[in-house]
């Protein structure tokens, strides 16, 4: 392989970086995402506030009087003056939203029932169990002499602190939920931006077949240098992309914190910044550049076989699918990141996203991180040899399309 690579590189990396879709998609697609998380957060905390009406037939007369000291004004419980199945009959005919019957045994049952239209209110249904646990619990406690200070004390909920053991740091506090984020929005980015970059080197190898262009190419630079230049351009137009959304983000949450300033809670800002290190941003960098690399060769590989997108498009879909298989495994690692399930998946090459996650929620072992590290680089140089072949051949094929067969000839050329 010469020197010329870097020539096809410059071309591709420009030719993309200064494309209207790269630059439409670099600047909107962050602000998208934060004004869709914006609204969604917003209307969720307005639902909240919003008052809900819940009628309610309480059979042992105590229990509503004492449960609407501990739940928020959000939630109005009125009282049904009429009978369950009358209540039921309402419900079916949409004159009133629920309905929560709490009968007389519910002291020794310990259950109540809820019903209504629909049952995904999860949040404020939770509020109203909790609040019901709590005043059977302090009955029975006042039955058997209790006082009310120590049913209090009793009834206090104990709170977490999570520290992240390693070996070179020990015993370090960081918030779970902040480490499981921060984990699923790299895999998201790392995952997102190479499907937003890699599937279009089918598409700009296609156009350049099409056009005869290759041809004029190929009779100055090598197949291989034409392979190379064009996977590692996008592949650098791909990584400069992400940082300019670090770059953008860093810039709205300076922003977002100069302007609410001490309405942000501290230990907020405390959590995220502690789950986030330079050992981590250098392994997601890392783990971006070979995982592209292996997803790039292949679309690159396709690009070359075929002669339109149409074609292209049936081996186009089973690589799109793998490159977001690790979403599907995410909750099973993120669960147990530790268990031999999760560390068999992450060194997968083409499921080595999960690796990267692995490592920021758990300590992962040098010896995980060099094996899916050296399996990556085998992958990718394997894809290369296979896919060089292909381009070479492939290239300046035209006219139908080759069969599985005429592709493995290709390889023992």
């Amino acid at each position: 392989m010469s020197s010329k690579w870097l020539i096809v590189f410059k071309k591709k990396f420009l030719e993309t970086v200064k494309s209207k879709a790269f630059v439409i998609a670099t600047l909107a697609v962050p602000i998208i995402i934060v004004l869709i998380l914006g609204v969604v957060i917003y209307l969720q905390i307005k639902t909240m506030e919003k008052s809900k009406d819940y009628y309610y037939i309480d059979k042992s007369e105590e229990v509503v009087q004492k449960i609407k000291k501990r739940i928020p004004s959000s939630i109005n419980l009125k009282k049904w003056d009429k009978s369950k199945k009358e209540a039921i009959k309402q419900i079916k005919n949409k004159k009133i939203e629920s309905l929560i019957y709490i009968d007389k045994d519910i002291f020794d049952s310990y259950e109540f029932e809820y019903l209504g239209r629909s049952v995904s209110d999860q949040h404020r249904i939770s509020i109203l169990k909790n609040a019901i646990t709590e005043v059977i619990h302090s009955k029975k406690m006042k039955l058997k002499g209790i006082k009310r200070e120590e049913i209090e004390f009793l009834l206090k909920k104990a709170s977490v602190n999570s520290f992240k053991v390693t070996q070179k740091e020990g015993a370090k506090r960081e918030s779970a939920k902040a480490n499981y984020w921060i984990s699923y929005a790299l895999l998201y980015v790392l995952i997102i931006v190479i499907l937003m970059n890699a599937p279009k080197l089918v598409q700009s190898t296609i156009e350049d077949k099409n056009n005869r262009v290759v041809e004029i190419v190929v009779s100055h630079v090598k197949s291989i240098d034409l392979m190379v230049g064009k996977i590692l351009g996008t592949a650098a137009a791909g990584l400069f992309q992400i940082l300019i959304w670090v770059g953008l983000s860093l810039g709205m949450l300076f922003g977002v914190k100069s302007y609410f300033g001490a309405d942000i809670p501290v230990s907020l800002i405390t959590r995220l910044t502690s789950s986030i290190n330079l050992t981590l941003l250098i392994f997601f960098v890392l783990y971006f550049i070979l995982n592209f690399l292996v997803y790039a060769i292949g679309f690159a590989g396709v690009g070359a076989i075929f002669s339109n997108e149409k074609d292209a498009n049936q081996f186009v879909q089973p690589l799109v699918f793998l490159a977001i298989a690790p979403f599907f495994f995410f909750p099973l690692v993120s669960q147990d990141p530790n268990s031999i399930v999760s560390v068999i998946l992450s060194e997968i090459p083409y499921l080595s996203p999960l690796m990267f996650m692995r490592m920021a929620i758990t300590d992962v072992s040098i010896f995980q991180q060099t094996l899916s590290i050296l399996l990556l680089i085998v992958t990718v140089l394997v894809e290369l040899w296979i896919a060089s072949k292909i381009f070479r051949i492939g290239i300046l094929s035209y006219g139908k399309k080759p069969s599985i067969k005429e592709i493995f000839g290709w390889l023992k050329r």
